[in-house]
């Protein structure tokens, strides 16, 4: 029985670790970052996502929301939930009092961040997965009332 040397070992570790990479979202560039128009939410009004991570349900205030995705902020202590290229399943999103959407959610950030009246919290920066249809439609109408209270309307 011929057993593999080093190098092959070593360069079969290095294929196995780029497919896992290859299936991870890559980390986004700035002009990705920047492709949609962020929407902050308005004071007052609920803007939440809800999500089971572990058996556990967790509640994120979103930061920002986009036709792209959704920044959402938690707590420090919560680091490890959230890993770059982990997908959120069956998100629930409560965008003010008239609009609900389900959703799949990319992390494709996470980083800490200092407010002075929040103190630390966790950013983190997710990409909606395959909208359908009624999906895209209900997250439209979202942020066009997100639009309208912005100027005012």
């Amino acid at each position: 029985m011929d057993h593999p040397q080093p190098d092959q070992l070593a360069q079969a570790g290095s294929a196995a670790q780029a497919a896992d990479k290859a299936d991870a979202p890559s980390a986004p560039t700035d002009a990705e970052r920047r492709a949609f128009l962020r929407l902050d939410p308005p004071l007052g009004r609920p803007y939440v996502a809800t999500l089971v991570l572990n058996g556990e349900t967790l509640q994120c205030s979103v930061h920002d929301l986009s036709a792209g995705g959704v920044a959402l902020r938690t707590l420090p202590h919560q680091a490890d939930f959230f890993k770059p290229g982990r997908v959120l399943r069956n998100v629930q999103l409560e965008l003010g009092t008239d609009h609900r959407l389900t959703a799949s959610l990319a992390i494709r950030l996470c980083r800490r961040m200092r407010t002075r009246l929040l103190g630390e919290q966790l950013h983190v920066g997710c990409q909606f997965v395959e909208l359908d249809a009624q999906q895209q439609a209900r997250l439209a109408e979202a942020l066009a009332a997100l639009e309208q209270a912005r100027l005012g309307a």
